[in-house]
């Protein structure tokens, strides 16, 4: 473990798995508190057990980020067990279809709405809004794709539009409140 992120809290949605979880481990490895978030509770424990194996300290929040109030619920967490929200990463998405867009189903295309935007949408709003408040402010990291701005492939049309969605997002808040302390950082750029 190293200091970098020493009493600063991470709040990671999507952090039972992948990159989530990497994401959570990479945190917790530089000493921040992290506040592991998603929709099913078993993998967030398993988290939760690495990072405090390691020697970390972690807390798991059941939250489905298509949900304002289970964002908000794991913003309150962070705070109330740590003290503050000092980074986020917004790391929850899906992929449905893998089929031509003519045959997507309103079920898939909402699904991928509700999670890969309107859920970095309602973490953003309830992240921003809690950094506002502290001195130091915050950074958040959502995470995207190469989908969407830059890459094309067939069946993955849906998915690449909320991925570009995200990098939208993600720029028009880094420049709507970084005024208030609030920076939006590049996944790369975090760990600088």
């Amino acid at each position: 473990m190293t200091s970098r992120f020493t009493d600063r809290t991470a709040l990671v949605t999507g952090a039972g798995s992948g990159i989530g979880r990497a994401v959570a481990l990479a945190l917790a490895a530089e000493g921040a508190h992290v506040v592991a978030a998603g929709r099913r509770p078993e993998p967030l424990e398993e988290t939760v057990a690495l990072i405090e194996r390691a020697g970390g300290k972690a807390l798991a929040v059941t939250a489905d980020v298509s949900r304002a109030p289970d964002v908000q619920a794991g913003v309150d967490a962070a705070v109330s067990h740590f003290g503050s929200l000092d980074v986020a990463v917004n790391n929850a998405g899906v992929f449905r279809g893998g089929q031509p867009l003519a045959e997507l189903t309103d079920d898939d295309w909402r699904s991928q709405l509700d999670i890969n935007v309107t859920g970095v949408f309602h973490a953003l709003r309830a992240e921003i809004r809690q950094m506002r408040t502290q001195p130091a402010g915050g950074a958040i990291v959502n995470i995207s794709s190469t989908f969407g701005p830059h890459k094309r492939t067939p069946g993955a049309t849906a998915y690449a539009a909320t991925k570009a969605a995200v990098s939208a997002l993600t720029r028009g808040a880094a420049l709507d409140h970084i005024a208030e302390g609030v920076v939006n950082r590049s996944p790369s750029r975090l760990f600088d």
